[in-house]
Formats: C-alpha cells, structure tokens, sequence
C-alpha cells in the first residue's frame, strides 16, 4: 500500500453521460467521467450535434441521461509536493489504453 497522505480529503462531483440503464454497465474505475462543464461540452459537441452539422437524431449511443457521483479522495504527499497540484493532467483513456489526443511532451503517446 501507498504510505498514508497528509493531505486534506477533498470532495466533489463528477458527472458520466449514458443511455438508459447503462450507468452500471462498466465498474466505476472502466469509466470517463467529467465536470459538469465537460459533460455539457461532451454532449453538445459529440452527441447531440455531428461537427459542421445538423443535430444529430436518434442522439449517438443512444445517450439520454447525466449521473452525478459524489467523489472523496486525498491527494498524495509526493502528487502535491512533485507538482503543487492536487490533480493530474486528464488523459483520455478508452479499453485500457491512453489514446487521447496527444501533444509534445505529454506522456500519452497513445500506443498503450
């Protein structure tokens, strides 16, 4: 095990956008989840609307409801001491693999 933190726990939400019945489908650490912000960013950029297109009908995957998560988590000693932040960068990560969009100097390469 990871050596206790002494950082403080810190809580908040985190939103997951799905079709009916789905929100169970993958255990929660299989899944994306965002910020409110990018939650609404995701549905309205790659659900609702196809890009330089018309609104999208049926909504792709089907998704129709947003499920909010309560978070609480701590931070580690080395994350917060190593960069002053409490979070990392996000990496977009999809079947185990990090395959986001990849910039120089980011550590996704996107080959796994």
């Amino acid at each position: 095990l990871p050596p206790k933190s002494s950082q403080p726990v810190v809580e908040f939400y985190m939103y997951r956008a799905t079709a009916v019945g789905e929100f169970h489908t993958y255990e929660f650490g299989e899944i994306n989840t965002a910020n409110l912000d990018g939650v609404m960013w995701y549905l309205q950029n790659e659900i609702v609307t196809v890009y330089g297109g018309r609104p999208r009908c049926p909504r792709r995957f089907n998704i129709s409801e947003i499920h909010r998560v309560k978070i609480s988590m701590k931070p580690t000693d080395a994350q917060v001491k190593g960069t002053g932040m409490q979070f990392t960068p996000r990496w977009a990560y999809n079947r185990g693999f990090c395959d986001g969009r990849c910039f120089p100097q980011n550590q996704c390469t996107g080959s796994g």
